[in-house]
């Protein structure tokens, strides 16, 4: 019974939807981006809704005004109580630091691109932890959390963005022992 009754009211929905995103659009109240999102959960409402409508109460048309009236009502209450927050791409850039650091996040977005789920989790997690409170926060081995890192180090590395080099244990041990004994290397 509902579906018939929405074939019917199909158009009414949808023209009452349109109208109403419309001045919220022109008011300011909702972006232009969102009016087709906000269309769509309007419909969705009263299609919710027909299942309570009685015709004997009233008309089609008058009920489907009043329902769309207090769900967008409410949809636009709900949306001023949400905070907003700004986005780090729509930050303004101002001078030669904001286009090196605008650079730098696209950068990082890349190479952490490329990388798995897990190692994004972890690169998240040390912009605010340490490696230990990362494993203790997501439940891995300490080891697996500094292979991650590794394996992050490498993807900003294959991008152009590694620090200073670090050498393995044992060719730090070599230049070590080196040093020690005065040897010096062969220069080409």
């Amino acid at each position: 019974m509902r579906e018939a009754v929405f074939e019917r009211a199909y158009p009414l929905i949808f023209r009452s939807a349109q109208v109403r995103s419309a001045a919220a659009v022109v008011n300011g109240a909702v972006l232009l981006d969102d009016r087709q999102d906000l269309e769509q959960e309007l419909l969705t409402c009263v299609w919710q809704a027909l299942s309570k409508y009685d015709p004997a109460r009233a008309g089609l048309r008058t009920f489907i005004e009043l329902v769309v009236r207090t769900q967008f009502t409410s949809m636009l209450r709900l949306r001023r109580r949400l905070p907003e927050f700004e986005s780090l791409g729509e930050q303004n850039v101002a001078g030669e630091d904001g286009f090196r650091e605008m650079e730098l996040r696209a950068d990082v977005r890349r190479a952490l691109a490329d990388v798995s789920l897990f190692d994004r989790a972890v690169a998240l997690s040390l912009t605010e932890c340490s490696a230990v409170e990362t494993s203790r926060h997501m439940g891995v081995s300490r080891a697996a959390v500094y292979r991650a890192i590794g394996r992050l180090r490498l993807a900003l590395s294959v991008i152009g963005l590694a620090g200073r080099p670090r050498r393995c244990v044992a060719c730090r041990r070599k230049s070590d022992r080196r040093s020690r004994t005065g040897h010096q290397e062969a220069r080409p």
